[in-house]
């Protein structure tokens, strides 16, 4: 068997991609949350949490040194050019951890294929790492809309947080494989299916 790379699973926030991720490991897929990595760099006390409170203040540590998410995306949100700042700080910590752990499953010749759910993929600047790359996509609009209606804020400040990342037509451009989440969830199933059996048909 040849050597395989990861694919890589992204979209925009509030697309599906967990939902969709999850549908792939019900096919049997191996799926690495990236979300989760992140948050194991980021635990009270470490370096990763630090440098942030270096940068963007002490209000973005709660009062149990846990980092403030709410306090983050309004700094964010309030300046959006720093952005680039927060993926600055963080990727030395989390892209090396998603490696370490994308190589161990490699290592394992599973004949299943390894997913890793990458919401900031093209963020992080590193899509490269990935093949193929898989775009959940959905139009902005629905991005706006699924946002304010999980978090309870309103549709401005949906649109706010959706424009913080790359748009999802410019993820689509890029993208190997993308699946459409806009519509029910049967439409979506048939769509992870088809990946799924073009995922195992290159193992081969």
């Amino acid at each position: 068997m040849k050597r395989q790379r990861a694919a890589g699973l992204t979209g925009g926030i509030a697309s599906g991609k967990s939902t969709v991720a999850r549908m792939f490991q019900d096919f049997g897929a191996r799926i690495l949350d990236g979300d989760a990595i992140a948050a194991s760099v980021l635990t009270p006390g470490s370096p990763a949490l630090r440098d942030l409170a270096e940068t963007f203040g002490s209000s973005v540590i709660t009062v149990d040194g846990t980092l403030n998410r709410i306090r983050m995306l309004d700094i964010l949100i309030e300046q959006p050019d720093r952005l680039h700042h927060q993926l600055r700080i963080l990727a030395p910590y989390v892209l090396p951890a998603i490696d370490t752990q994308v190589n161990q499953l490699l290592n394992q010749h599973s004949q299943q294929p390894l997913i890793v759910e990458a919401p900031l993929l093209f963020e992080y600047g590193r899509p490269e790492r990935y093949s193929p790359i898989i775009v959940v996509a959905v139009s902005r609009e629905v991005q706006i809309q699924r946002l304010a209606a999980r978090s309870g804020r309103s549709a401005t400040w949906a649109e706010t947080v959706v424009d913080l990342q790359i748009p999802i037509e410019e993820k689509i451009n890029q993208a190997d494989y993308i699946i459409d989440n806009s519509g029910n969830p049967t439409a979506t199933m048939d769509q992870v299916k088809s990946v799924y059996g073009l995922l195992i048909a290159s193992r081969s």
